[in-house]
């Protein structure tokens, strides 16, 4: 399982093929699952969250 951060600028981050942690912070980002049963967590800014075809979740913050 790993936990990704983004910075505090627009990022685009992708999970990997685990079960993945994957955080926005602030800016605009792209946040894509990847593979496994993922947490997306968006932040600050207009984000918008991939998920794959798993089950994954989508949280705001």
């Amino acid at each position: 399982m790993a936990n990704i951060v983004g910075s505090n600028l627009n990022d685009g981050i992708s999970g990997t093929t685990d079960n993945d942690t994957i955080r926005g912070l602030d800016g605009n980002d792209t946040i894509d699952s990847g593979r496994g049963n993922d947490l997306l967590i968006g932040g600050n800014g207009n984000d918008l969250l991939n998920g794959n075809l798993d089950d994954d979740t989508l949280n705001r913050w």
